[in-house]
């Protein structure tokens, strides 16, 4: 019995100092807030003075080497931000940064912003631009008409076909260009679809994207994979179309106009591709090449079945090996009544 009253007489005072330690440091720490509290209240009322707008997307701002100007950002869009700051009249420390983020993420061309404090009276304001991609064009955008049935495509190539068909033209209709420029809608290198207003000169420069807005990056990186497929042959992507069924269409710079399906679209493109050096017709432009075959393509010529009502007809298959030797019958001109298909060996 003694030696347990002896350990709880040693027990007593370490606890005792334990809690006059913690209680030590708590007053310590109030201390502390207090100070630092009266010291914020004491500060001297300087408004802020200069809001510093600076460019994230370019190097880093230095004396050596300053930051890039901003490619399409407005200069009185950023002096309206500014100026609303300095109306405040509030010091730096008081001033509401998240507002100020809200109000420059607001504005047109602005991807991302980060507001920070340079005492004793700046703001600073650090902006990533967006950087256009290409034109944004939503499946919503759609005109009703009918598709030709193609006979001996896969499955669901028709029903593929009648949704293409009922999706707008290509921009090489008159009014393409007017619509999308009004719309102002375009997407960015991320796959994110914003509204900004777009030079002609640079909307003229800008590939035609268009899909769901929930796959837009998808298109982006499908984009990316046929850019980089149909450089062996010289040509480049200027329209990529996805439907709601998930259906690619493409159309080159020559005019070209390429239906890929839903499957296999990288190995239907890399198909053509082999083609193009051995049919020469291939390399004509304003020609429609439909890939949703198991093996092979078929040919239409746009220009001569422009308003014309598509009728059955057997179809003349030619093989690939056998194309250079088959160079006559290629080159025969397609007849209203007939369509022809290239059987891939």
């Amino acid at each position: 019995m003694a030696a347990v009253k002896n350990s709880d007489q040693l027990a007593t005072p370490f606890f005792r100092r334990r809690i006059v330690v913690i209680g030590v440091s708590v007053c310590v720490m109030l201390a502390v807030a207090g100070g630092v509290w009266l010291l914020w209240r004491a500060l001297p009322e300087v408004p802020v003075h200069e809001v510093v707008f600076v460019n994230a997307s370019s190097i880093e701002d230095t004396a050596a080497m300053p930051a890039a100007p901003f490619v399409h950002l407005k200069t009185e869009d950023l002096h309206r931000v500014a100026e609303a700051v300095a109306s405040a009249k509030l010091n730096a420390l008081r001033v509401d940064l998240s507002g100020v983020k809200a109000a420059v993420e607001q504005l047109e061309w602005v991807r991302r912003a980060d507001v920070r404090r340079r005492l004793p009276d700046k703001i600073e304001v650090r902006i990533e631009e967006h950087v256009p991609f290409g034109i944004w064009r939503g499946v919503d955008h759609v005109k009703r008409s009918a598709a030709p049935v193609v006979a001996g495509a896969d499955a669901d190539a028709n029903v593929n076909a009648n949704v293409n068909a009922n999706t707008k033209p290509m921009a090489d209709e008159t009014d393409a260009d007017d619509e999308v420029a009004v719309n102002g809608m375009l997407i960015n290198n991320f796959g994110e679809v914003f509204k900004a207003g777009l030079s002609n000169a640079e909307f003229a420069t800008l590939p035609i994207l268009g899909g769901p807005q929930s796959a837009s990056k998808d298109v982006i990186v499908a984009f990316d994979q046929f850019r980089r497929q149909l450089i062996s042959i010289e040509r480049a992507p200027r329209e990529l179309q996805l439907s709601v069924r998930r259906a690619w269409t493409v159309k080159l710079d020559n005019g070209v106009t390429l239906e890929l399906g839903r499957n296999d679209a990288e190995q239907r493109l890399q198909r053509f591709i082999q083609a193009h050096s051995q049919i020469a017709e291939l390399k004509a432009a304003n020609i429609h090449v439909d890939l949703r075959y198991a093996s092979g393509l078929a040919l239409r010529n746009m220009s001569r079945a422009a308003n014309m009502k598509a009728v059955s007809a057997p179809e003349k298959r030619v093989s690939l090996k056998n194309a250079a030797a088959k160079s006559k019958v290629l080159a025969k001109p397609v007849t209203k009544k007939k369509a022809r298909k290239v059987k891939a060996i």
